[in-house]
């Protein structure tokens, strides 16, 4: 870690009081308290922003008092003849829950004689609007300013990058991915060249994959790392992900063959796995499938104790309704590969994909959430395949209880041929289960009825109504759609845009239809209401 110091919230003390007192915060609370929505419009916006530039304005004029000025003298005394890298560091950046990533200010190459003036320029980052904004949609209860400033040795680095202590494209928690450039990384860090990118297996050290980067254009045809320099980055890496106990993301150096540490925060981007998931490091890994995230626009959050008793109830009954013999309490559903955990409802994939290849896996999937299709095709998912069937899904056992589960599947399958055969038919039998479900809606709720006899007579009325109607006009849809992908494929011209438009776009699709009012409602808006939004 190159030598330094650091300039703590008490020694901006005197400042914070001074801005505190005076009626420039008090314009700025007064446009924060105007902001309803979570977040603002245009208008509040464009108002914090002015109330917070007045408010820097403010602060230029603030003079450093005697005992500011001797802490500053004694780290040139320190550090002469040497250039400076001055870092924010404010107490509530780089939380697990809110980074504060590039809203605060950095200075670099600073002289001796600059000091004052960077350390003005980090400390008036801590009033910028957009702080003050991310607070808010972070919830953090302290609005008032607060920072401290780190003054470190600049490192003339050779080659400087980004490392995380998990792969963050894929969340695998065994493998870590390396950023790395050419010089100091402002550019890489800024987004503005492409990096070379290594993922690193961190059990064994071996290298998984390496793509080389334009680097801006910059001995583009080189790696910027030995295979020496790489592994002693990952161990590094790990070993502050062992000290933070959890994912981290390190902005690194190397210069003259010495590897600095310049700054190490959690990750909060990637997707927690509660600890009972996670298989030991370098076990066979697994792969789960968050239900609440892939329908983030309805279940993003955690999923609440009643609602997950709702699930895991009619899923246990369901299975023993199926398997002859199973006590519902009995059953254990991480068996079946459903595991509730964290407030969270995953899937275990790894468990079903000895069943099918990817393709088919994406094929089947895609027609009920593109989403997950998407992931499936466009990730190496091999890695994730157990070796062999859990013990349920083996032949031997399929065909033993397959007499029962189609003798007991028997009204659904009926439903389903009856909709590819007699479609007239199927569908008054469609229109009667409807109707039979909303008259059984609509009797009044008995009270005194226990809530889980409640619960699982909805659940029964709610399936009695699927098995007619819902599930195997979905099914009948499913075979219609690849029907028609089918066609298109066989076609001499190229029907792509129209097989997804036939697809994609009936006209009972609610997300469909939701998305186009959006877009009709953004329409609708004044060019003007668009102009804060990037490009």
């Amino acid at each position: 870690v190159p030598t330094g110091s650091v300039l703590t919230t008490d020694f901006f003390a005197p400042w914070i009081e001074q801005i505190e007192k005076s009626a420039n915060w008090q314009d700025v609370l007064t446009a924060l308290s105007n902001i309803r929505a979570p977040q603002p419009n245009p208008q509040e916006r464009e108002s914090l922003r002015n109330a917070c530039d007045e408010l820097k304005q403010f602060s230029t004029d603030f003079a450093f008092t005697k005992e500011q000025r001797a802490v500053l003298a004694e780290i040139r005394g320190d550090m002469a003849d040497q250039h400076f890298a001055v870092r924010s560091s404010s107490p509530e950046e780089d939380l697990a829950g809110a980074s504060f990533a590039g809203l605060y200010e950095t200075a670099l190459n600073v002289t001796a004689d600059a000091l004052e003036t960077a350390v003005r320029h980090c400390f008036r980052s801590c009033l910028d609007a957009r702080v003050l904004i991310y607070k808010r949609e972070m919830h953090v209860e302290q609005l008032s300013p607060s920072i401290a400033v780190v003054i470190q040795q600049q490192v003339e680095s050779e080659v400087s990058g980004v490392a995380f202590s998990l792969n963050p494209v894929n969340n695998d928690f065994d493998e870590l991915l390396i950023n790395a450039s050419w010089g100091m990384g402002e550019a890489l860090v800024a987004g503005e060249i492409t990096p070379d990118t290594l993922v690193i297996d961190k059990v064994s050290g071996d290298l998984i994959e390496s793509r080389r980067g334009d680097k801006g254009g910059i001995r583009s045809d080189q790696d910027c790392l030995s295979p020496e320099k790489i592994l002693e980055l990952a161990q590094t890496v790990s070993r502050i992900e062992a000290l933070y106990e959890e994912p981290v993301d390190v902005e690194w150096s190397f210069f003259e063959d010495v590897l600095y540490v310049l700054q190490a925060r959690p990750i909060t981007t990637y997707v927690p796995l509660a600890k009972e998931l996670q298989t030991e490091p370098g076990a066979k890994r697994m792969l789960y499938f968050d239900r609440s995230l892939a329908d983030g626009m309805t279940m993003s959050g955690a999923i609440s104790p009643l609602t997950i008793d709702g699930l895991e109830v009619p899923l246990r009954e369901a299975i023993a309704f199926i398997v002859p013999g199973l006590d519902p309490e009995g059953v254990d559903l991480a068996e079946a590969g459903v595991i509730i955990s964290g407030s969270r409802l995953y899937m275990n994939l790894s468990m079903y994909m000895p069943l099918m290849k990817s393709e088919a896996m994406a094929n089947l999937m895609a027609t009920i959430n593109t989403t997950l299709a998407d992931m499936v095709v466009g990730n190496d998912l091999e890695p994730y395949r157990m070796d062999e069937r859990p013990n349920f899904l083996r032949y031997r056992s399929l065909f033993r209880h397959l007499p029962m589960i189609l003798w007991k599947m028997r009204t659904l399958i009926t439903s389903v041929v009856k909709s590819m055969l007699k479609p007239k038919q199927f569908l008054r039998t469609y229109d009667e289960a409807i109707d039979n479900f909303d008259e059984w809606l609509s009797q009044p709720i008995d009270f005194t009825q226990p809530l889980k006899e409640q619960v699982m007579e909805s659940y029964l009325k709610f399936w009695e109504a699927t098995e007619a109607s819902t599930y195997p006009a979905l099914i009948f849809f499913m075979y219609a759609n690849e029907t028609i992908k089918r066609l298109g494929r066989s076609a001499s011209i190229d029907n792509g845009d129209l097989v997804n438009s036939i697809c994609r776009g009936y006209p009972d699709d609610q997300i469909v239809q939701m998305g186009l009012v959006m877009f009709d409602l953004s329409k609708a808006l004044p060019k003007q209401d668009f102009e804060d939004l990037e490009a």
